[in-house]
């Protein structure tokens, strides 16, 4: 199965990747209340750690397995 390539993140970014989506929208939950932090576009910043967390979204990656992440990952580091 072919998923869409995953974004590049900044230097010092970590891709936190959306596998739900109703009508094309990503439904994050309240996962994102939950982790907290401010949002600065597309980037969540988590607190006084300075931790960015660059929010992917692509409904390609609806319904996504655990499984699948690491070869997402594994096909983005052969680039």
């Amino acid at each position: 199965m072919s998923f869409p390539g995953l974004p590049e993140p900044a230097p010092g970014e970590a891709l936190l990747v959306c596998t739900y989506y109703k009508d094309g929208k990503a439904l994050w939950g309240g996962l994102l209340n939950e982790i907290g932090g401010r949002r600065e576009g597309d980037v969540l910043v988590l607190g006084s750690s300075g931790v960015r967390l660059r929010l992917a979204e692509n409904h390609g990656w609806d319904h996504l397995y655990g499984g699948n992440v690491p070869a997402l990952c594994r096909a983005r580091s052969r680039r």
